[in-house]
């Protein structure tokens, strides 16, 4: 059995908007509906858990009905941190889970292809981790922006989300670090502070995560003037309209 935890639990200060990041429009749907729908589509996923801010579970409650998500189980109120809303996810997900998939949900560009990429690792090696090579020329700075040193980029990695993490390894690991960790940024920073092997998986996709309002021109782009994230990018449910 597979679940999947989806955080949304943040604030979004830097969207400059009072609406959490998930819950912002994205052509016809908020940001979060993109992911929900993926992992709704996707044939090994079982169930999905979204951890949210407590005034939001009866918007994500609706979602169900909207968009036919019958993997969604009823959402869960997260964390003041987002270690904390993961432990909750985690928390929340059968006990039959073998394997326990974590995404972002400020990032809808999620395809079937990472998503059984991810899985396919983790059941191999126990851990799959969405992450693209550095492509860019990358330099480390004073604190005042004067470049200190050139780094090597041929072993640099940009991680993202999916995370995918056999139940027992990430149900182990999380309970060993403290919400309060400053290294811990997501759930391959725990499974490295516990000593728990991370295998990256190769995206060669554009992944981004809504961060600023400058975002959403290239998220839009992505998912509605290319074929590269459908059925993420589609309306795979007239009721989404309704």
């Amino acid at each position: 059995m597979v679940s999947a935890v989806i955080v949304a639990a943040g604030s979004g200060s830097r969207m400059q908007s009072n609406i959490p990041k998930p819950f912002l429009p994205l052509g016809k749907h908020i940001v979060l509906a993109y992911a929900l729908q993926a992992l709704q589509v996707a044939s090994e996923i079982d169930e999905i858990i979204v951890v949210t801010r407590p005034e939001f579970l009866e918007t994500v409650t609706d979602l169900k009905a909207k968009y036919d998500l019958s993997k969604l189980v009823p959402p869960v109120p997260g964390g003041a941190t987002r270690l904390a809303s993961v432990r909750i996810g985690i928390r929340t997900c059968s006990p039959n889970a073998g394997l326990i998939l974590v995404h972002d949900a400020a990032r809808p560009c999620l395809t079937q292809e990472l998503i059984r990429d991810c899985l396919a690792s983790a059941r191999r090696f126990g851990s799959g981790v969405a992450a693209a090579r550095a492509v860019d020329s990358l330099k480390s700075a004073t604190d005042d922006g004067f470049v200190k040193a050139s780094i090597d980029r041929s072993s640099v990695w940009m991680v993202q989300t999916p995370q995918v993490f056999r139940a027992d390894l990430l149900r182990s690991a999380i309970g060993n670090v403290s919400d309060s960790d400053p290294a811990i940024t997501d759930e391959a920073s725990i499974a490295q502070v516990c000593g728990i092997p991370v295998r990256l998986v190769e995206n060669r996709l554009p992944n981004p995560k809504l961060t600023t309002p400058g975002d959403i021109p290239l998220l839009s782009a992505l998912l509605f003037h290319t074929d590269l994230y459908s059925p993420v990018s589609g309306n795979p449910n007239p009721k989404a309209d309704s």
